[in-house]
């Protein structure tokens, strides 16, 4: 099966909403303003170093006003 890169940009964001998924969950967990995804989840201090990490791998930074966010899965 070949593979491409909206394969692996799914697949991507599939992963880190798992991530943020394992420390709870949220009604309207995301939101999108322009090109910016933002996903409620947990404070990156109350997440596992690795969670942490593989989020910011992703792509995702964290706001301390609108929680995960990303510029990667926004529109192109």
């Amino acid at each position: 099966m070949k593979t491409n890169r909206a394969d692996f940009m799914l697949s991507a964001l599939i992963e880190a909403l798992t991530i943020i998924h394992k420390y709870g969950d949220t009604d309207y967990p995301t939101n999108c303003v322009h090109d910016c995804l933002y996903v409620k989840g947990p404070h990156y201090q109350d997440m596992d170093n690795k969670d942490y990490a593989r989020l910011v791998e992703l792509g995702f930074i964290y706001d301390t006003d609108d929680g995960w966010m990303t510029y990667r899965f926004g529109s192109n």
